[in-house]
């Protein structure tokens, strides 16, 4: 039995109702959205997440959509050393290229080109999931509270020996 994914924040664009001009959308995550969110990337709260994003048809030989936006977040995290929560503002730019799905057989794009791409499916992306994962990819991976590095308990270690220096005795 397949396993389905279904997205904490879902906002469906029908990129074929756009035709040749250019869109613009707002996403404001609702409370139990955040909440979930949250429960998905660890975090103790997720208190706004919001993006806009402008959709403009590309004029590359496949066509497309580039998908421009903005993103701003309020996180809290764990410190990584003590725990305690950390509250970190979160501004990220977002740039796509929205590509029909057609295209992901030939295996003709480049994935080191620098340049972030998504297949739409059935002719339609979901701008909620982007905002997601651009969030996931603008946390800090190691937040630290203030004065973290000065906490009493890690000083108790900050005298000991190193166990792996006597193995530099046995070096030739």
């Amino acid at each position: 039995m397949e396993a389905t994914f279904a997205p904490e924040l879902s906002r469906l664009i029908n990129l074929e109702r756009i035709f040749h001009n250019r869109s613009q959308y707002a996403i404001t995550a609702s409370e139990m959205e955040r909440i979930a969110l949250a429960r998905r990337f660890d975090l103790i709260s997720l208190d706004i997440l919001e993006a806009k994003y402008d959709v403009n048809p590309s004029e590359t030989p496949r066509g497309g959509f580039y998908v421009i936006g903005k993103l701003h977040a309020t996180v809290v995290q764990s410190c990584v050393v003590t725990l305690a929560p950390v509250m970190e503002e979160i501004n990220a730019d977002i740039s796509i290229h929205v590509i029909d799905e057609k295209y992901a057989l030939e295996n003709s794009l480049d994935p080191d080109s620098g340049e972030d791409f998504e297949y739409s499916v059935h002719g339609e992306i979901d701008l909620g999931e982007i905002t997601a994962q651009y969030l996931c990819l603008s946390l800090n991976p190691y937040p630290r509270a203030p004065g973290a590095d000065q906490d009493p308990t890690l000083e108790k270690f900050k005298d000991k020996k190193n166990p792996f220096t006597v193995l530099e005795k046995l070096k030739p």
